[in-house]
């Protein structure tokens, strides 16, 4: 017995899928750049070839993540950043979140239009991670009123010379989180105090001007994180005013002794007392630490961390 296949015809009634149909072009402008934000954006931007109704729709992306590693050379990076920069029109859709990642060297003009583009176009979340020489931060940028984020990595570690000085006050009213890495402080300063929003900070592969004290004051503040702290001969205490400060987690040599103002909101402590240096006073200060600790109700150390703790208790003991 023979069977027959048929061959089914897609066209034949309206309810069957019509495979002539674009609907991709159906959609919304806001789901298309939705879509492209996903995409790399020089990918993004040579959808342009695709149709009329494609040509301007990358200039519109809500969001950017522009990477060196995409592209052959460092030239070619910069280029295509700074045409982005420049022909992006926001009047339909502002451009919310922008992320510049770096390997190689940027020019302080390039950095310094980044900025001015941010302040300007009322940027609400900014990652830089990039090698510039530049010798302070803007004072401009320190001021704008629309960031909620900030991830701020400018190194000169491979110029050889020292970190960016750190503003002593900050005028960021909306901000919420900041993660700051590879910059120096002014000791004695309270520049996180003029945050009236900030709920998370990250420290890390910072130092202080002279011996002086690093002071963190915020009454919002509820998430702090503080790791590789460098050179032990700039610290003497770290001062913390956070009422508020519900987790704590430290990821360094204890240089410095632990001050806090009150205690009564932390309930989550972390700490990885790494030995990178050979600091006598280390053990004793982290002792210390964990004398003033002892409501906390949940307290994580690393097994180092244990290793430190238990040797100074043994020495202590030996002692008497």
């Amino acid at each position: 017995m023979k069977t027959r296949r048929r061959n089914y015809n897609y066209h034949e009634t309206k309810d069957n899928y019509d495979e002539t149909k674009d609907r991709l072009n159906d959609l919304p402008d806001c789901l298309l750049l939705q879509i492209l934000s996903s995409l790399k954006p020089k990918h993004a931007v040579q959808t342009c070839i695709l149709s009329t109704r494609w040509k301007n729709l990358w200039k519109h992306l809500p969001r950017l993540s522009i990477r060196s590693r995409d592209f052959k050379t460092l030239e070619g990076f910069t280029k295509f950043m700074s045409q982005m920069l420049s022909v992006r029109d926001d009047s339909t859709t502002p451009l919310h979140t922008l992320n510049v990642y770096l390997d190689g060297f940027m020019e302080p003009r390039m950095l310094e239009r980044v900025l001015k583009y941010v302040v300007s176009h009322d940027v609400k979340r900014l990652l830089v991670r990039v090698n510039c020489d530049i010798q302070h931060f803007p004072s401009y940028f320190f001021s704008c009123h629309t960031l909620t984020s900030l991830h701020f990595y400018v190194s000169r570690r491979h110029l050889n010379k020292p970190k960016i000085l750190f503003p002593n006050s900050l005028n960021l009213p909306s901000l919420t989180s900041l993660y700051l890495d590879s910059v120096t402080f002014t000791g004695g300063s309270e520049p996180f105090s003029a945050c009236p929003r900030l709920k998370s900070l990250m420290i890390s592969h910072c130092d202080n001007l002279g011996e002086q004290n690093l002071c963190i004051s915020s009454t919002t503040l509820v998430k702090l994180k503080i790791e590789k702290y460098l050179n032990p001969k700039n610290y003497r205490k770290i001062e913390l005013s956070t009422p508020n400060l519900y987790s704590f987690a430290f990821i360094s040599t204890p240089f410095q002794i632990l001050c806090w103002s009150q205690l009564s909101y932390v309930k989550d402590i972390e700490i990885d007392a790494n030995m990178w240096w050979n600091y006598d006073e280390a053990p004793s200060i982290l002792l210390s630490w964990f004398q003033n600790l002892a409501d906390i109700n949940s307290l994580t150390i690393s097994y180092t961390t244990l290793q430190v703790y238990c040797n100074t208790i043994c020495k202590d003991v030996k002692g008497y």
